[in-house]
């Protein structure tokens, strides 16, 4: 099933799904509307905040909603996802518990049914990036432990990154949104594993590929909309973590020493953008999962500011501490 579009509901803790009467119409995980009178479910359109499309939550600039309570998740939340007139349901579940579901206009929805790869965990740049830079750092402290077993998974996590590179040097993401996220992660695991802007071409086009989206600003900011459409979509105006990310890649792949204007343009824009507190806005989504749904890490808007402006202070240091040197 092609994902449209998600919302999320809030409903009390002391709702129950009403009982299933002989006339409505029950869609389960093997069998399809039987009902002659059921209706169609109700279009996407109609399952948008009042608005529209760009309609927002207070604070959450015109994302998609979602529940910030992920206690009793299946029993707490009503998921409508629409995506064809009759989706086509999960298999893996094929007996569920009432309890467990929502009714909607005559139909049984189960909200773990209704998210694309949400009950499949699939093996990911991101994470792979994350185990590889750990496993980096683990030889760094011990090593001769599994020594040969460590470089084989490395090297096998390296083949993998770059295999899932996409043609214009960006990697997709999974659990951020998008492509500024994947290409940060995609770009931290090959430079911890020792490729370097001059010694791989995975690199080079990932900066290349970063560098294009810089927008006039000096920052960047992707929408949501590329996790649906699978293409990078500009959000036109910067975001304090897409550009933290960008910044961290591009630091990470060595834009410092080949040109730190870009970083340069990018940190003002951070500086600029920092409240009177000394954290940062909370801005649109930025955190999703499996490409379903869409949320925010609340942290996400501090720490990682703070990571792109203090690696690119230090590196900007320790490099005018190596021409000194020379």
């Amino acid at each position: 099933m092609k994902l449209v579009r998600c919302d999320v509901l809030h409903r009390p803790r002391s709702f129950r799904p009403p009982p299933v009467s002989p006339t409505d119409t029950v869609v389960s995980a093997s069998s399809t509307p039987t009902s002659a009178t059921a209706e169609a479910p109700p279009s996407i359109e109609t399952l948008r905040a009042p608005g529209g499309r760009g309609a927002a939550r207070a604070g959450h600039g015109g994302s998609p909603r979602v529940a910030t309570d992920w206690s009793g998740y299946c029993s707490e939340v009503a998921l409508l996802l629409i995506g064809a007139e009759y989706p086509r349901w999960s298999r893996l579940h094929p007996r569920r518990s009432v309890a467990g579901c929502v009714l909607i206009r005559g139909q049984v929805l189960n909200p773990s049914e209704s998210f694309q790869n949400i009950v499949i965990d699939h093996p990911s740049a991101e994470c792979t990036a994350s185990v590889l830079d750990a496993l980096v750092l683990f030889t760094e402290l011990y090593p001769m432990y599994r020594k040969k077993e460590i470089e084989k998974c490395t090297e096998s996590a390296v083949k993998f990154i770059q295999s899932k590179q996409q043609d214009d040097g960006s990697w997709y993401g999974t659990w951020g949104i998008c492509f500024t996220y994947g290409t940060f992660f995609g770009v931290k695991g090959l430079a911890a594993a020792g490729r370097t802007y001059n010694n791989s071409s995975s690199i080079r086009k990932a900066c290349n590929f970063l560098l294009s989206k810089q927008q006039s600003t000096g920052g960047w900011g992707e929408s949501y909309l590329s996790i649906e459409t699978e293409v990078y979509v500009d959000n036109d105006a910067p975001h304090a973590v897409d550009t933290a990310w960008a910044m961290l890649a591009l630091i990470y792949a060595g834009q410092v020493e080949i040109d730190p204007a870009p970083l340069h343009r990018a940190a003002l824009v951070l500086m600029n953008m920092q409240l009177e507190s000394g954290e940062f806005p909370q801005e649109e989504h930025i955190g999703c999962a499996n490409s379903a749904f869409y949320f925010n890490y609340p942290n996400y808007r501090n720490v990682f500011p703070v990571m792109a402006l203090g690696e690119f202070w230090r590196r900007l240091i320790a490099n005018q501490n190596k021409d000194g040197c020379n």
